[in-house]
């Protein structure tokens, strides 16, 4: 009679026996929540004393087109050539989309583009995830603006082409002062030529940057909460019609997500906008 051997089993730990993750520490960002609830501020004090009709017609032209210019930017620069690398751009092309795109004031493209990459790595994860839409569309929409966190797994985001890339550099290292000349400065100068600067300064200055702030930050909400999800429900993100009329095609999430790196925008849905594909 032979005695058995001894069989080894391994058990997996239940959720009740694992560490629960430690609690997420948020600092209140003070520079920056300053500045975007001062911008808001301005803008609405600007437009109630010089509203749209009393301005010359070439202050709200330009009004609409810092808006949609720096949309483009933000869109077409930061995060689809940058964030994603769906296709090359020419050093000029580059050189216009950082530019434009520090005129929008979200940040330079190495800080946009790096929590944007950390934002699908771990997309609706609390712990990681910089606008987490799973902590509430205010959250995902505005919240997440006024603190700053210390995102631990940044480290394990590739960076290395974005500080590779002089453009990126350039514009990471001088952004405030690019931010304020692109967005502040120029349309002041252009509203000199029709003898307007103050109206142009509210409307082109100040109001559009409302503009493209909430027009971005609905693809972090609006995207999130309302809207059809053709191609995976894996995820909070959703293909919403108004968010990619705002947002020059950004609201078609639900696909940008499911194929995110991997773009193939000739297998858009027919009722999908994308005009900045």
């Amino acid at each position: 009679m032979t005695a058995s051997t001894p069989t080894t089993v391994t058990t997996t730990p239940t959720l009740k026996h694992q560490t629960p993750p430690p609690p997420v520490t948020y600092t209140i960002w003070w520079s920056n929540a300053t500045f975007f609830v001062a911008v808001h501020i301005l803008a609405a004090l600007g437009a109630y004393y010089y509203p749209w009709y009393t301005v010359n017609r070439a202050s709200l032209i330009l009004c609409f087109l810092t808006w949609q210019a720096a949309c483009f930017s933000i869109t077409i620069g930061y995060h689809r050539l940058y964030s994603h690398k769906t296709f090359k751009a020419a050093f000029p092309v580059r050189v216009l989309l950082a530019a434009l795109g520090a005129s929008a004031f979200q940040g330079s493209i190495k800080w946009w583009a790096l929590r944007h990459r950390l934002h699908h790595r771990f997309e609706d994860d609390p712990q990681h995830d910089p606008y987490c839409a799973t902590e509430g569309m205010l959250w995902a929409h505005v919240g997440w603006i006024f603190y700053k966190r210390n995102y631990e797994k940044l480290e394990v985001i590739e960076k290395h082409d974005l500080e590779s890339d002089i453009v990126v550099r350039t514009q990471h290292k001088y952004y405030l002062p690019f931010a304020i000349l692109a967005g502040f400065v120029f349309p002041i100068v252009m509203g000199m030529l029709w003898d307007d600067p103050v109206g142009s300064f509210i409307w082109a200055g100040l109001v559009s940057k409302i503009m493209i702030w909430h027009c971005t930050f609905m693809v972090n909400s609006l995207a999130h909460w309302n809207g059809l999800q053709p191609y995976s429900d894996d995820t909070t993100s959703v293909s919403n019609l108004i968010c990619a009329m705002l947002t020059c095609g950004e609201g078609n999430h639900n696909f940008h997500v499911r194929s995110c790196f991997k773009l193939n925008y000739s297998t858009f849905l027919s009722f999908e906008l994308t005009p900045s594909a």
